[in-house]
C-alpha cells in the first residue's frame, strides 16, 4: 500500500484519526483484492479490521498516538531514501 504523505498530515488528533480511517479502508481493499465498495464483504472486512485495531490499541497502547505515528512515518521516509541510494548505486554498477 502506498500513500502520498504530501496529502496526509501526521500531526493533530483529527489527522491521526483520518489516517487510521484511511488505513482501515485501504487494508480492506487489500484483504479482499477488490475495489468494490458496495460489497457486503468490504464492510464486514472494515469492521473486522477495526475491531482488531481496537484490541491492539488497548493491549499495545505504545503503538498508537501521534509520537508513534510520526516515528513510523519518519522511519519509512528514511528507509525510502536509503532504498533510492542503493538503487542508484546498483544502477551505476550495472552500467560499468
Amino acid at each position: 500500500m502506498r500513500i502520498n504523505l504530501a496529502y496526509h498530515s501526521v500531526t493533530g488528533r483529527k489527522s491521526l484519526s483520518n489516517n487510521f480511517d484511511l488505513m482501515l479502508h485501504e487494508l480492506a481493499h487489500n484483504t479482499l483484492r477488490s475495489n468494490d465498495h458496495l460489497a457486503k464483504t468490504f464492510y464486514d472486512t472494515v469492521s473486522e479490521l477495526g475491531g482488531k485495531l481496537a484490541v491492539l490499541a488497548v493491549t499495545e497502547p505504545k503503538l498508537f498516538g501521534e509520537d508513534a505515528f510520526i516515528e513510523y512515518v519518519t522511519s519509512m521516509q528514511a528507509a525510502k531514501a536509503e532504498a533510492r541510494q542503493y538503487a542508484v548505486a546498483v544502477g551505476a554498477a550495472k552500467r560499468k
